[in-house]
């Protein structure tokens, strides 16, 4: 049996971690929906036992994975029956928060008036996490609202960004379906630069020369960023920036975006979420069939269309931290 690494990750997060598998019987009985690839028990008992000792080294280390972490945290609260003096949550982002995780918030907050505030949106989900607020005890029947006004974006980008959806299944976070429709912005500006690149070459010297038409129309270079796919991309384009003579800030996991740093911003599509700019180039992308094939074929065939529903999704994500102009030329070699 030879696995890549990606199977075993998937399998561990996809399998073992949402159906609490805490030994060989469990995992032999859990269900593997939407894995691609048929496993024997005889191959599911020699994929426990890589699992067994990778969650008996983390525990060596006083380590959790963070599903596991909840799930203890949850169990605690429920034995002692612990009070911890929180009145109300603001959750932001909720729709790449995990079951096990809203389950703690749940459980963390007396059910009262005005206990919990959530803001979400499945467009938006790029971690894969997919809840039911009604499954895990938080029910917001008659209570939910649809935001439909995009204030960031110009009309022509939102469009855009929404066409990287279409035909996905998008939930509304409670089990039922969801759509676009009656999304829209109040401004409006050029179409996006999209089309196709035929190589790194042609794309650089096509983001060469937007770059200087942006600061001719008056959008300064740190008001620009460069979204990649990679953390490798990132590294990769910014030390190209450098090389014909701009300023660069990288923005890492670590590193914000500080309006008193100069320079072109590179960041990675994850890693602008929350973000917002003038402009937006996304380069080195070939799309998200592209990396959704790639993923599947590493972790498991019955995962593409999940992942490519995550790949549109964090492509849409990235289009709209776009405020004015947005340059999405796919990179067809």
């Amino acid at each position: 049996m030879d696995y890549h690494d990606s199977f075993y990750r998937a399998e561990f997060e996809r399998v073992v971690l949402p159906q609490g598998c805490e030994s060989a019987e469990d995992y032999m009985k859990a269900s593997r929906l939407g894995r691609g690839k048929q496993l024997s028990r005889l191959e599911r008992q020699k994929l426990w036992s890589v699992f067994a000792e990778y969650r008996s080294q983390l525990r060596a280390a006083n380590f959790r994975e963070p599903e596991e972490a909840y799930r203890d945290a949850l169990a605690l609260i429920k034995k002692e029956g612990t009070t911890l003096g929180i009145q109300s949550v603001v959750i932001d982002e909720t729709q790449d928060l995990s079951p096990a995780a809203l389950a703690l918030l749940r459980a963390a907050v007396p059910e009262t008036k005005n206990d919990m505030f959530l803001v979400g949106d499945a467009h938006q989900r790029i971690y894969r996490h997919r809840a039911s607020l009604s499954k895990v005890g938080i029910d917001i029947r008659g209570r939910g609202r649809r935001l439909r006004i995009n204030y960031r974006t110009t009309d022509e980008i939102r469009k855009w960004a929404a066409a990287q959806l279409a035909n996905c299944s998008v939930d509304d976070l409670d089990g039922q379906p969801d759509t676009l429709v009656g999304y829209k912005s109040l401004t409006h500006g050029p179409k996006p630069d999209d089309g196709i690149v035929e190589s790194r070459d042609a794309e650089r010297k096509a983001i060469a020369e937007t770059l200087k038409s942006l600061m001719d129309d008056g959008i300064p270079e740190k008001s620009t960023c460069i979204v990649v796919r990679t953390n490798e991309e990132a590294m990769e384009y910014a030390e190209w920036i450098e090389s014909i003579g701009k300023k660069v800030l990288r923005l890492e996991r670590d590193v914000s975006d500080d309006q008193g740093i100069p320079g072109v911003r590179v960041a990675t599509m994850h890693r602008v979420k929350g973000l917002e700019f003038d402009a937006v180039i996304v380069a080195g992308y070939r799309g998200p069939e592209h990396w959704a094939r790639t993923y599947a074929e590493e972790a498991d065939a019955g995962a593409f269309v999940d992942v490519l529903t995550s790949e549109r999704c964090l492509l849409h994500v990235a289009a709209t931290r776009a405020k004015k102009y947005l340059m999405a030329r796919k990179l067809g070699a």
